[in-house]
Protein backbone atom coordinates (compact mmCIF):
# COMPACT_ATOMS: atom_id res chain seq x y z
CA UNK A 1 0.00 0.00 0.00
CA UNK A 2 2.91 1.81 0.38
CA UNK A 3 1.24 4.13 2.90
CA UNK A 4 3.88 6.97 5.11
CA UNK A 5 2.44 8.38 8.03
CA UNK A 6 3.47 11.49 9.06
CA UNK A 7 3.57 11.63 12.76
CA UNK A 8 3.30 15.49 13.43
CA UNK A 9 1.62 15.83 16.43
CA UNK A 10 1.59 19.67 15.65
CA UNK A 11 1.63 21.58 19.40
CA UNK A 12 2.63 25.27 17.79
CA UNK A 13 0.34 27.41 19.69
CA UNK A 14 -1.69 24.30 20.75
CA UNK A 15 -3.35 23.79 16.95
CA UNK A 16 -5.94 20.77 16.52
CA UNK A 17 -3.55 19.00 19.15
CA UNK A 18 -3.06 15.19 18.05
CA UNK A 19 -3.89 15.46 14.55
CA UNK A 20 -1.78 13.01 11.83
CA UNK A 21 -1.71 13.31 8.34
CA UNK A 22 -1.35 10.20 6.44
CA UNK A 23 0.07 10.31 2.84
CA UNK A 24 0.14 7.91 -0.13
CA UNK A 25 1.04 8.25 -3.89
CA UNK A 26 -2.12 8.75 -5.26
CA UNK A 27 -5.28 11.58 -6.18
CA UNK A 28 -8.25 13.03 -5.33
CA UNK A 29 -11.95 14.32 -6.40
CA UNK A 30 -13.01 17.58 -5.23
CA UNK A 31 -16.04 19.30 -6.28
CA UNK A 32 -16.16 20.45 -9.74
CA UNK A 33 -17.67 24.07 -8.59
CA UNK A 34 -15.09 24.25 -5.90
CA UNK A 35 -11.33 25.57 -5.83
CA UNK A 36 -8.60 24.81 -3.39
CA UNK A 37 -8.98 26.21 -0.26
CA UNK A 38 -5.19 27.19 -0.55
CA UNK A 39 -2.71 26.44 -3.45
CA UNK A 40 0.96 27.52 -2.35
CA UNK A 41 3.94 26.86 -4.63
CA UNK A 42 7.43 24.77 -4.27
CA UNK A 43 6.95 22.89 -0.70
CA UNK A 44 7.85 20.13 0.32
CA UNK A 45 5.40 17.40 1.03
CA UNK A 46 6.36 17.87 4.89
CA UNK A 47 5.55 21.49 4.70
CA UNK A 48 2.31 21.07 2.91
CA UNK A 49 1.02 18.25 5.61
CA UNK A 50 1.93 21.20 8.54
CA UNK A 51 -0.02 23.81 6.24
CA UNK A 52 -2.84 21.61 5.79
CA UNK A 53 -2.44 20.53 10.14
CA UNK A 54 -2.30 24.70 10.89
CA UNK A 55 -5.50 24.96 9.00
CA UNK A 56 -8.73 24.23 11.09
CA UNK A 57 -10.86 23.79 7.93
CA UNK A 58 -8.00 21.59 5.94
CA UNK A 59 -8.96 17.77 5.73
CA UNK A 60 -7.02 16.94 2.76
CA UNK A 61 -3.91 17.92 0.42
CA UNK A 62 -2.52 16.96 -2.88
CA UNK A 63 0.61 17.78 -3.90
CA UNK A 64 3.02 17.35 -6.91
CA UNK A 65 4.85 20.70 -8.07
CA UNK A 66 3.05 22.37 -5.85
CA UNK A 67 0.30 21.84 -2.80
CA UNK A 68 -3.13 22.17 -3.10
CA UNK A 69 -5.45 22.31 0.02
CA UNK A 70 -9.14 21.16 0.24
CA UNK A 71 -11.37 21.79 2.88
CA UNK A 72 -14.45 19.81 4.27
CA UNK A 73 -16.74 21.15 2.05
CA UNK A 74 -15.29 20.63 -1.19
CA UNK A 75 -13.51 16.73 -1.14
CA UNK A 76 -15.08 13.39 -2.99
CA UNK A 77 -12.85 10.83 -2.59
CA UNK A 78 -9.39 9.89 -2.03
CA UNK A 79 -7.61 7.13 -4.33
CA UNK A 80 -4.27 5.30 -3.53
CA UNK A 81 -2.45 4.53 -6.99
CA UNK A 82 0.70 3.40 -6.37
CA UNK A 83 2.31 4.37 -10.02
CA UNK A 84 1.07 8.12 -9.27
CA UNK A 85 3.28 11.30 -9.59
CA UNK A 86 1.40 13.11 -6.84
CA UNK A 87 1.26 12.70 -3.30
CA UNK A 88 -2.37 12.75 -1.23
CA UNK A 89 -2.38 13.37 2.57
CA UNK A 90 -5.31 13.02 4.52
CA UNK A 91 -6.04 14.29 8.05
CA UNK A 92 -7.37 11.72 10.71
CA UNK A 93 -7.79 11.60 14.53
CA UNK A 94 -4.38 11.07 16.22
CA UNK A 95 -3.18 8.20 18.26
CA UNK A 96 -0.23 7.54 20.75
CA UNK A 97 1.48 4.89 18.17
CA UNK A 98 4.72 6.42 17.01
CA UNK A 99 5.11 3.42 14.96
CA UNK A 100 4.02 3.91 11.10
CA UNK A 101 1.23 1.40 10.48
CA UNK A 102 1.40 -1.22 7.25
CA UNK A 103 -1.78 -0.60 6.01
CA UNK A 104 -4.85 1.65 5.80
CA UNK A 105 -6.63 -1.40 7.85
CA UNK A 106 -4.61 -0.31 10.65
CA UNK A 107 -5.84 3.27 10.66
CA UNK A 108 -8.92 5.00 12.50
CA UNK A 109 -9.95 6.86 9.09
CA UNK A 110 -12.20 9.85 11.09
CA UNK A 111 -11.23 12.94 11.75
CA UNK A 112 -13.29 16.48 13.00
CA UNK A 113 -13.42 19.96 11.52
CA UNK A 114 -15.01 22.39 13.70
CA UNK A 115 -16.81 19.48 16.02
CA UNK A 116 -17.87 18.29 12.66
CA UNK A 117 -17.21 14.43 12.01
CA UNK A 118 -16.15 13.08 8.69
CA UNK A 119 -14.64 9.63 7.51
CA UNK A 120 -13.14 7.96 4.58
CA UNK A 121 -15.28 5.11 3.78
CA UNK A 122 -13.29 1.98 1.80
CA UNK A 123 -15.18 1.16 -1.22
CA UNK A 124 -15.37 -2.04 -3.55
CA UNK A 125 -12.47 -0.36 -5.81
CA UNK A 126 -8.86 -1.30 -4.04
CA UNK A 127 -7.25 2.03 -2.75
CA UNK A 128 -10.54 3.81 -3.19
CA UNK A 129 -11.80 6.07 -0.30
CA UNK A 130 -15.18 8.19 -0.20
CA UNK A 131 -15.14 10.63 1.49
CA UNK A 132 -18.41 11.18 3.90
CA UNK A 133 -19.80 13.83 6.21
CA UNK A 134 -22.85 13.35 8.54
CA UNK A 135 -23.51 16.62 8.71
CA UNK A 136 -26.33 17.82 6.24
CA UNK A 137 -29.35 15.43 5.40
CA UNK A 138 -29.26 13.39 2.61
CA UNK A 139 -29.68 15.27 -0.96
CA UNK A 140 -28.71 18.53 1.01
CA UNK A 141 -24.61 19.98 0.20
CA UNK A 142 -22.75 21.42 2.76
CA UNK A 143 -20.93 24.54 1.93
CA UNK A 144 -18.39 26.41 4.25
CA UNK A 145 -19.67 29.96 4.99
CA UNK A 146 -17.86 33.09 6.83
CA UNK A 147 -20.36 32.46 10.17
CA UNK A 148 -19.88 28.82 9.47
CA UNK A 149 -20.81 25.25 8.00
CA UNK A 150 -24.06 25.19 5.99
CA UNK A 151 -26.39 23.40 4.43
CA UNK A 152 -28.64 23.92 0.66
CA UNK A 153 -30.78 22.06 -1.15
CA UNK A 154 -32.55 23.71 -4.30
CA UNK A 155 -36.21 22.24 -4.54
CA UNK A 156 -37.78 22.18 -8.21
CA UNK A 157 -41.33 22.25 -9.66
CA UNK A 158 -42.71 21.17 -13.09
CA UNK A 159 -44.78 24.05 -13.12
CA UNK A 160 -44.89 27.83 -11.85
CA UNK A 161 -45.97 28.15 -8.17
CA UNK A 162 -46.92 31.20 -6.57
CA UNK A 163 -44.00 32.81 -4.21
CA UNK A 164 -44.40 31.35 -0.94
CA UNK A 165 -41.95 33.06 1.57
CA UNK A 166 -42.63 29.97 3.88
CA UNK A 167 -41.89 26.86 1.50
CA UNK A 168 -38.82 25.79 2.93
CA UNK A 169 -40.10 25.95 6.91
CA UNK A 170 -41.87 22.24 6.52
CA UNK A 171 -38.19 21.29 5.74
CA UNK A 172 -36.55 22.34 9.44
CA UNK A 173 -35.03 25.00 6.68
CA UNK A 174 -35.19 28.76 5.65
CA UNK A 175 -35.24 30.66 2.22
CA UNK A 176 -31.77 30.82 1.65
CA UNK A 177 -29.37 33.28 0.03
CA UNK A 178 -25.89 33.06 -1.62
CA UNK A 179 -22.64 33.80 0.75
CA UNK A 180 -19.95 32.69 -1.67
CA UNK A 181 -19.58 31.69 -5.70
CA UNK A 182 -19.51 28.08 -5.06
CA UNK A 183 -22.88 28.24 -3.86
CA UNK A 184 -23.86 30.17 -6.77
CA UNK A 185 -22.00 27.86 -9.01
CA UNK A 186 -23.79 25.04 -7.61
CA UNK A 187 -27.51 26.22 -7.51
CA UNK A 188 -26.74 26.98 -11.33
CA UNK A 189 -25.81 23.40 -12.57
CA UNK A 190 -28.23 22.12 -10.70
CA UNK A 191 -30.59 24.47 -12.46
CA UNK A 192 -29.47 23.84 -15.82
CA UNK A 193 -29.47 19.94 -14.95
CA UNK A 194 -33.51 20.09 -13.93
CA UNK A 195 -34.31 22.59 -17.22
CA UNK A 196 -31.88 21.34 -19.83
CA UNK A 197 -34.09 22.15 -22.43
CA UNK A 198 -34.23 25.66 -21.23
CA UNK A 199 -34.87 28.24 -23.89
CA UNK A 200 -35.53 31.58 -22.06
CA UNK A 201 -34.60 31.89 -18.36
CA UNK A 202 -36.00 29.95 -15.09
CA UNK A 203 -36.20 31.29 -11.66
CA UNK A 204 -35.66 30.40 -8.18
CA UNK A 205 -36.66 31.79 -5.16
CA UNK A 206 -34.10 33.40 -2.73
CA UNK A 207 -34.35 35.33 0.77
CA UNK A 208 -33.84 38.68 0.24
CA UNK A 209 -36.22 41.28 1.31
CA UNK A 210 -35.92 44.88 0.27
CA UNK A 211 -35.15 47.57 3.20
CA UNK A 212 -38.35 48.57 4.27
CA UNK A 213 -37.51 52.18 4.69
CA UNK A 214 -36.95 51.65 1.11
CA UNK A 215 -40.67 50.66 0.28
CA UNK A 216 -42.43 52.84 -2.33
CA UNK A 217 -39.29 54.51 -2.61
CA UNK A 218 -37.73 53.89 -6.07
CA UNK A 219 -34.42 55.99 -5.86
CA UNK A 220 -31.10 54.51 -6.49
CA UNK A 221 -29.85 54.89 -2.89
CA UNK A 222 -32.86 52.88 -1.92
CA UNK A 223 -32.83 49.77 -3.81
CA UNK A 224 -30.87 47.63 -0.82
CA UNK A 225 -31.83 44.22 0.70
CA UNK A 226 -31.42 42.61 3.61
CA UNK A 227 -31.30 38.62 4.41
CA UNK A 228 -34.32 38.34 6.91
CA UNK A 229 -31.93 36.00 8.74
CA UNK A 230 -28.12 35.97 10.16
CA UNK A 231 -26.36 32.66 8.15
CA UNK A 232 -25.11 34.95 5.49
CA UNK A 233 -22.50 37.52 5.77
CA UNK A 234 -22.81 39.08 1.98
CA UNK A 235 -26.74 39.99 0.62
CA UNK A 236 -25.73 39.90 -2.71
CA UNK A 237 -22.94 37.50 -3.92
CA UNK A 238 -24.28 37.25 -7.35
CA UNK A 239 -24.64 39.25 -10.29
CA UNK A 240 -27.39 41.89 -10.58
CA UNK A 241 -29.09 42.01 -13.75
CA UNK A 242 -28.85 44.92 -15.93
CA UNK A 243 -30.91 48.24 -14.37
CA UNK A 244 -31.64 45.71 -11.49
CA UNK A 245 -32.57 46.07 -8.55
CA UNK A 246 -35.38 47.88 -10.33
CA UNK A 247 -38.01 48.29 -7.16
CA UNK A 248 -40.23 48.68 -10.45
CA UNK A 249 -44.21 48.48 -9.04
CA UNK A 250 -46.77 46.91 -10.86
CA UNK A 251 -50.40 47.38 -10.00
CA UNK A 252 -49.47 49.69 -7.33
CA UNK A 253 -47.20 46.39 -5.98
CA UNK A 254 -43.43 46.78 -5.38
CA UNK A 255 -40.78 44.51 -6.47
CA UNK A 256 -39.52 43.78 -2.53
CA UNK A 257 -38.30 39.74 -2.70
CA UNK A 258 -35.54 38.38 -4.69
CA UNK A 259 -35.36 35.82 -7.82
CA UNK A 260 -31.69 33.83 -8.90
CA UNK A 261 -32.09 33.73 -12.96
CA UNK A 262 -30.59 31.33 -14.72
CA UNK A 263 -30.07 31.26 -18.84
CA UNK A 264 -28.07 28.95 -20.50
CA UNK A 265 -24.54 30.27 -21.18
CA UNK A 266 -23.87 30.22 -17.87
CA UNK A 267 -25.94 33.50 -17.90
CA UNK A 268 -26.90 33.52 -14.36
CA UNK A 269 -27.86 37.27 -12.35
CA UNK A 270 -30.49 38.78 -9.39
CA UNK A 271 -33.65 40.18 -10.16
CA UNK A 272 -36.13 41.35 -7.52
CA UNK A 273 -39.59 40.79 -8.18
CA UNK A 274 -43.25 40.87 -6.53
CA UNK A 275 -43.43 38.80 -3.37
CA UNK A 276 -46.61 36.83 -5.29
CA UNK A 277 -44.94 36.38 -8.60
CA UNK A 278 -44.42 32.76 -9.60
CA UNK A 279 -41.29 30.90 -9.66
CA UNK A 280 -39.76 27.17 -10.57
CA UNK A 281 -38.06 26.56 -6.93
CA UNK A 282 -36.74 27.47 -4.00
CA UNK A 283 -33.42 27.49 -2.27
CA UNK A 284 -32.95 26.20 1.15
CA UNK A 285 -30.93 26.25 3.64
CA UNK A 286 -30.30 25.84 7.29
CA UNK A 287 -27.15 25.78 9.39
CA UNK A 288 -25.11 22.65 10.37
CA UNK A 289 -26.04 21.10 13.81
CA UNK A 290 -29.37 23.25 13.37
CA UNK A 291 -32.08 20.15 12.26
CA UNK A 292 -35.11 18.54 13.83
CA UNK A 293 -34.63 15.43 15.23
Amino acid sequence: MNLKLLLILFNMLNLILGDKIATFPGTLLASNYSTQFSHIIGISVEECALKCLSNIDCVAFLIAENCSIYTFDQLISVQNVVSANETVGIKINGSDSETCPSSFSSLNLTGSVRELSYEFITTNTPGLFNFSQSSCPNDWKLFRRVRGYYCIKPYFFDRYLIYNKSFCNPYSSYLSGFDNQNEVDYIYTEMINEFPDITGAESLAIDGNRNISCYNNTTISCNDFEWTNNYSSYPTFINWNTGQPSGETREGIQENCLAFRAFLGPIYYANDIICSDKVRGYVCGKPVGDWDE
